[in-house]
């Protein structure tokens, strides 16, 4: 599903029009792709006391209670505005990318966040493997270009 379909879905919505206030500003989108999921968005919105306020979209939206952000420094406004390349693209690029440059790294899982990050606004895609390492893909939402792939270990063993 468009990412920009359940944005707008979410942003049409009853509840979030009471919610919304303009110092709120939308900061990612995140779902979780596997077998056994149930695929819902999450959209999270950056609050001015620190804390998030996110949106599960499914068949219902659900507003989840304010909650404390796990990352440090500034949150940046996702600017969607300037997003050209959607979900469904960001999907086939990577697991294109997926598929030709690491076959040893199929996927049994996959966490999508669209969000602006220092290389500004990014398609950060990781694939979780059965192997204790997983595929990060990260592509630019503007252009479309992948501007980073590696594979980075979970857990590293010393002797």
């Amino acid at each position: 599903m468009s990412f920009f379909e359940v944005l707008k879905k979410l942003e049409e919505s009853k509840d979030f029009k009471n919610w919304k206030k303009d110092e709120n500003f939308l900061a990612y989108g995140f779902i979780m792709i596997g077998d056994d999921i149930k695929e819902e968005w999450q959209i999270g919105y950056f609050n001015p006391n620190n804390t998030v306020t996110v949106f599960v979209i499914g068949d219902t939206i659900i507003k989840n209670p304010e909650s404390d952000i796990f990352q440090e420094g500034n949150v940046k406004r996702l600017e969607i505005e300037k997003v050209k390349i959607d979900f469904p693209e960001a999907m086939e690029k990577s697991d294109d990318l997926q598929k030709s440059k690491y076959p040893e790294y199929k996927p049994y899982q996959k966490m999508v966040i669209l969000q602006n990050m220092s290389m500004g606004n990014v398609w950060n895609i990781t694939f979780m493997s059965k192997t204790l390492k997983v595929l990060n893909i990260k592509i630019d939402a503007i252009s479309g270009e992948i501007v980073k792939d590696e594979v980075i270990e979970l857990f590293k063993f010393s002797k």
